[in-house]
């Protein structure tokens, strides 16, 4: 026969923080976050009941900093520094009749990342204004994942404003992405 009763119960929890501040001439921002799904469902069949529960957590943490390193004719030298880390556990259970099929799943991972950005030419501040504004900017970040390995990835961009009005800009990015955790 066909289902006779279904039971489905669902507990979502999350909890979230973001704190910001400045320190030094440099501004900081802090976010971190927890979420918890619970699902449990019991399905009554003419042949008897079948019961599934999945669970899910997942908790993150990142600080970026980002702030002048440096005073230049052209402009100021800055950076942005992000670090940060995630930990998630995924876990499942099914029972039909008397056989019972479980996974569990986890991953943790840690990354970080370093962006600059350096002026070359101002109009602003007359260094090769006849250039226009011009900047190069660069950026490396790091993944490592705890079933995976880590994985890198690299950018760069140049951002050239010839007259007011007119803006190039050209960027080149590199990353390699690791499959999800269930897959």
């Amino acid at each position: 026969g066909g289902v006779l009763m279904q039971d489905v119960k669902t507990l979502d929890l999350h909890g979230g923080v973001t704190l910001n501040g400045a320190v030094s001439g440099w501004r900081w921002s802090f976010t971190g976050a927890y979420d918890r799904v619970d699902a449990r469902t019991d399905t009554e069949l003419g042949t008897g009941l079948d019961r599934a529960r999945g669970l899910s957590s997942v908790g993150q943490a990142s600080l970026l900093l980002n702030g002048r390193l440096l005073a230049l004719p052209a402009g100021d030298l800055t950076a942005s520094v992000q670090g940060g880390g995630t930990l998630s556990r995924f876990s499942s259970e099914t029972v039909r009749g008397s056989q019972s099929i479980g996974v569990d799943l986890a991953r943790d991972a840690a990354n970080g990342q370093i962006s600059l950005d350096l002026p070359i030419a101002s109009t602003k501040n007359d260094v090769l204004a006849f250039v226009g504004d011009l900047g190069l900017n660069g950026n490396v970040a790091v993944n490592h994942l705890s079933d995976f390995g880590t994985l890198t990835s690299y950018g760069g961009g140049v951002n050239w404003r010839p007259a007011e009005g007119l803006r190039l800009l050209v960027n080149h990015s590199s990353s390699r992405l690791a499959p999800t955790v269930q897959q």
